[in-house]
């Protein structure tokens, strides 16, 4: 060992590279770089542990870098360094630290510094972290602190590296590495590399439907109806790695899009704020893997020096100039929104991306252009299809304005990937329109789709010659699935007049007319519209809500799959004319408006299907099991026995009684109208009459539909009796092959699963009984 001599300036150093166990064997073999105080620059090697050592330096401090591009050899990091769009610049010891584990999941403790074991005079340099060490850091997680600033943690190694680049002469200081941190000479350092490890939501790559797919893309569904990121401020005084400002994750974030992923799941952080972020106060929490970084969803970086579309939109940024078409942010590649546009249908999504999965997910219904969208009926032909394939005229531009942006994306960072598609309302139908078109004409044919309460979206011919895995989720009495009428042509428009919905249809020469919203359902047209007919696309899994609530057994959902199947006897219970099961009607679906809804109904139904099915898998029983078909059994007889019963007492009694204060305000008029009387008194009584002779037959009417409910509750659940779910079936035969799912599971049992379960309303009649 070599003191430092002031008589001739010699000083020495020590360091090693160590994972959170200590251990540096994972950063052996790495090249770095050492600048001294008087602008030399050392290159080495460090050894099997991590470690490498200095003699003969000037001193005042040396920093350390890291400039070597990866070399192992793996494919996937090779096509990520090589990749026409976005070309990532990643070093040797970004892919070392993605190799690391954590010790400890508490990630975001800010350290101010370093600090000494004074025993052996040892450094100890604890969250250090790749971006530290390394040039171009716009790919990496951002900085991870529990702080606010918008400025980096001022650590002491960075203010260290910062005045040995003051001793050295201006000539040399521009030919140094810009990038590193300083290192005290005349001692050893351990730096503590923090891995270089994400989370990522679990998915299965199987086209077989699984709850977990069912759950999962339920929430990425509803966070497509969140913004991307925050609002750019012009001219301020940070740069930041996504174009506008260090995104901080917070553990009460924003919940932005791009917060999520990039600030969040790629700093191996669970924040739980989902339902937060996408409107519900409540938590919703995905299951999580944790992956190397670069295997994350990926959010494209930012990085005005390397990539030249950043540049621009730099540079126009910095001079307050109007931004070029070429400029790019992650926002622009990542999330579309075009009702600020001209000729916009006010179309949203986003698309990400990891090595497994393409994640494509659009916004339903929101704005009230959206509405708008959802209303014209009229088909016309789709590009690229053969003659006499249709589709919803709203719901085909609305995928033509965001076709663009997916087949752009899909040239830069397609590689051999599933594609996901999910979509929630009007985003359900563009989403059907969108992943068909991947799988049939972008000859895609790893392609799968999730919809939500989506509406028919194309003709007779568009669904036949439909080759698309697609799983329909439909939500008790979601009114969203009934439009547009399965029977409405081509011809067909459908408006707002006169403040009522209504559709035009198509009559005489020169003649239309109108019909209502509920009434257009049933509209059938003659043999030669037949191929215009709209029709569902998918395998439709429906959602229903058991018609009693009073106990605990009855609180939940059960899903299940209508349609006869080939059935010799086929019930109506169970079957499935137009795509959709037996419901209320169109009247009664709009007032139950909140079954469409993702937070209200879709979210917590697939949730809680995900907790049977599990429940299923581990007692290796049925979805419902005899002895739950047994007591629901005893439950309906003796609800529906006080349902009768409460039906013939109203008839008996209270008919009676109305029926006469009825006919007697009718027939004795003389008596009622008199000098004393009014016919403001008279009609009162009338009124009167007349509202008791209507609340008796309203109750009639919700006492008869309470009965039909329950003869339908227990035809569905007959189905159900005898049907086991697999461990395939519950996570997807990838998935289910995965030695970590359950303790995933075990995991976002604890630390995700703490909302209350939605209920569904009782209906007035029940609350009487």
């Amino acid at each position: 060992m070599v003191e430092c001599l002031e008589c001739n300036n010699q000083c020495w150093v020590e360091f090693q590279l160590v994972d959170q166990q200590g251990n540096g064997k994972a950063y052996g073999g790495l090249q770095y770089l050492l600048t001294d105080s008087e602008g030399t620059v050392h290159k080495g090697v460090l050894d099997g542990s991590g470690s490498a050592k200095h003699d003969d330096l000037p001193c005042g401090g040396v920093i350390l870098s890291f400039a070597e591009k990866y070399r192992g050899g793996e494919k996937f990091y090779e096509d990520l360094l090589d990749r026409d769009a976005y070309p990532l610049p990643i070093t040797q010891l970004q892919y070392a630290a993605e190799q690391t584990e954590w010790l400890t999941k508490d990630e975001f403790e800010a350290v101010a510094g370093w600090h000494t074991n004074f025993n052996d005079g040892t450094i100890y340099h604890p969250d250090i972290e790749v971006r530290h060490l390394v040039e171009h850091v716009g790919h990496l997680p951002v900085f991870g602190t529990k702080w606010r600033s918008k400025i980096e943690f001022p650590r002491v190694e960075f203010t260290l590296a910062y005045n040995i680049r003051g001793y050295i002469s201006g000539s040399k200081r521009q030919s140094i590495p810009q990038y590193g941190i300083g290192l005290e000479t005349k001692n050893k350092h351990v730096l503590e590399v923090k891995p270089l490890r994400a989370y990522r939501p679990v998915l299965s790559l199987s086209n077989e439907f699984s709850s977990l797919n069912l759950y999962q893309l339920s929430i990425l569904g509803a966070l497509s109806y969140r913004d991307f990121e925050e609002e750019i401020i012009p001219g301020d005084y940070f740069k930041n790695p996504v174009a506008n400002g260090y995104f901080y994750p917070q553990k009460s974030g924003t919940g932005m899009i791009n917060s999520i992923f990039i600030s969040e799941l790629a700093n191996h952080y669970e924040s739980g704020i989902y339902g937060k972020a996408i409107g519900d106060p409540q938590r919703f929490g995905l299951l999580l893997e944790e992956v190397p970084y670069s295997k994350r969803f990926e959010i494209a970086p930012y990085d005005p020096e390397i990539y030249s579309a950043n540049k621009l939109y730099q540079e126009a940024l910095d001079n307050r100039r109007e931004i070029p078409d070429e400029a790019e942010t992650p926002k622009k590649i990542h999330f579309f929104d075009d009702k600020n546009k001209k000729g916009g249908m006010d179309t949203q999504g986003f698309i990400t991306h990891s090595d497994e999965i393409v994640l494509i997910s659009i916004r339903g219904t929101q704005e009230t252009q959206d509405f708008f969208t959802d209303a014209k009926a009229v088909q016309v032909q789709m590009e690229q299809y053969p003659d006499g394939v249709r589709g919803h005229i709203g719901f085909y531009k609305s995928f033509k304005v965001i076709r663009g942006f997916i087949s752009d994306y899909l040239d830069r960072f397609y590689s051999d990937q599933k594609i996901i598609v999910v979509g929630h309302s009007l985003g359900g139908a563009i989403a059907t329109l969108a992943a068909d078109w991947i799988k049939k004409i972008r000859k895609i044919e790893n392609t799968i789709l999730y919809t939500f309460g989506s509406p028919r979206v194309g003709n007779t011919e568009f669904v036949k010659q439909s080759i698309l895995t697609h799983y329909r989720m439909v939500a008790e009495n979601d009114p969203i699935p009934s439009v547009p009428g399965e029977f409405l042509s081509n011809e067909t428009q459908f408006k707002i007049y006169g403040g009522v919905a209504g559709a035009v249809l198509p009559g005489p020469p020169g003649q239309s007319y109108l019909m209502s919203f509920a009434a257009y359902l049933g509209v059938k047209l003659t043999d030669n519209h037949a191929s215009s007919t709209y029709q569902h696309h998918g395998e439709l899994k429906h959602f229903s809500v058991l018609s009693l609530h009073s106990d605990p057994l009855l609180s939940d959902v059960i899903m299940w799959n209508p349609g006869c199947k080939g059935a010799v006897v086929c019930s109506p219970a169970i079957d499935a004319p137009a795509g959709l099961p037996q419901r209320a009607d169109f009247i009664e679906q709009l007032k139950q408006m909140n079954d469409h809804y993702m937070f209200n109904s879709y979210i917590p139904f697939c949730y809680s299907t995900f907790l049977r099915w599990k429940k299923s898998v581990d007692n290796n029983q049925s979805v419902v099991t005899k002895e739950e078909a047994e007591t629901l059994e005893k439950i309906w007889q003796e609800y529906q026995r006080k349902l009768e019963d409460e039906q013939w007492k109203l008839a008996e009694s209270k008919k009676a009684i109305i029926d006469y204060q009825y006919n007697r305000a009718l027939n004795q008029v003389d008596h009622i109208y008199s000098p004393k009387n009014s016919m403001i008194d008279y009609n009162s009584k009338i009124d009167e009459a007349e509202g008791n002779n209507k609340n008796y037959k309203t109750v009639i009417a919700q006492l008869k539909k309470e009965i039909a409910r329950v003869e339908l509750d227990r035809a569905r659940i007959k189905t159900l009796v005898s049907e086991k779910i697999t461990v395939q079936q519950l996570y997807g035969a990838d998935v289910s092959q995965n030695s970590e799912i359950n303790s995933i599971y075990e995991h976002w049992q604890i630390k995700d699963n703490e909302f209350v379960k939605k209920r569904p309303q009782e209906v007035a009649v029940i609350k009487k009984i």
